[in-house]
């Protein structure tokens, strides 16, 4: 009936509003400033505009013979036009600033990983109790993305964090044997940072650990001398040591007591941080 087509024109309306808001969108906004009866009229030739084709194509038989039949072209046909929608959000990603763009790549993919877990696990024709425990699951998935890709992921990686890191970087000195030998043979206690700049573990441990406030005041709290081993490019020194104390990938700490240099802790891969600090703290 006619509340069925007008629901239908609603809802198309709807889903056409963020392909359409590029291209109407300076209209839009300047129709929003504008008196009441401007309003409806721009909105109702945009509503009229939209019906056109269905008016048009209900109104001939012989038009409305030229729409295809359904078929399994209108499968291509939805991929092609989402792999479309696809490039467009890419498109979007222009105006973010450069930080962001990893974060909001990676929650995209989680909303989409997400919304394909509900149509799998609800089809059509599911249960309530069913799409109601697969939409909780799936907004439980979005919410994990969202919080991996921004508080995560984002306030590790953003510019604003990595200054913040940056500005402690004086504390770690670089590595090199003779300085790791004289520290220790004065019983003074030695942290040595395995990392390198293509490796994303090692910057995360270095934002979120390494280069932190706590990190930095306890360090100097207990006079503990911090290095940092280079593995960007070749350091035999670095990999020579990195490979006697067992390990040949990074990210990779390594602790040296003051009073026990022969046995030093060893911590590999994303760091904790209050073991970490508990460490360092214990050292004499």
């Amino acid at each position: 009936g006619f509340a069925d087509d007008f629901l239908k024109g609603m809802f198309a309306t709807i889903l056409a509003t963020p392909c359409s808001g590029p291209l109407l969108g300076a209209t839009l906004a300047w129709t929003l400033t504008q008196p009441a009866y401007v309003i409806y009229l721009i909105f109702g030739a945009l509503g009229l505009g939209m019906a056109s084709p269905y008016v048009l194509l209900a109104s001939s038989r012989k038009l409305s013979r030229m729409i295809p039949k359904p078929g399994s072209w209108m499968s291509d046909f939805k991929h092609t036009m989402g792999f479309l929608l696809f490039g467009f959000a890419v498109y979007l990603m222009v105006g973010l600033p450069k930080d962001m763009v990893v974060s909001a790549v990676g929650l995209c993919v989680t909303l989409a990983f997400a919304v394909a877990v509900y149509g799998r696990f609800a089809p059509f024709g599911s249960t309530i109790k069913r799409k109601l425990f697969s939409l909780a699951f799936a907004l439980l998935i979005a919410y994990g993305g969202y919080y991996l890709s921004f508080p995560l992921l984002y306030g590790s990686i953003s510019d604003a964090a990595v200054q913040k890191s940056e500005a402690s970087a004086d504390l770690w000195q670089a590595f090199t044997p003779e300085t790791l030998e004289t520290a220790l043979s004065e019983s003074q206690s030695v942290v040595v940072n395995f990392t390198a700049n293509w490796c994303m573990n090692c910057q995360f441990n270095k934002v979120t650990v390494l280069h932190t406030e706590e990190m930095n005041q306890l360090l100097k709290e207990k006079g503990v001398l911090a290095l940092k081993a280079d593995l960007t490019s070749a350091n035999p020194a670095a990999e020579e040591l990195l490979h006697t104390l067992g390990s040949r990938s990074v990210p990779f700490l390594a602790i040296f007591k003051g009073d026990d240099p022969a046995h030093p802790i060893i911590m590999r891969d994303i760091l904790n941080k209050k073991r970490v600090l508990k460490t360092i703290k214990d050292l004499p």
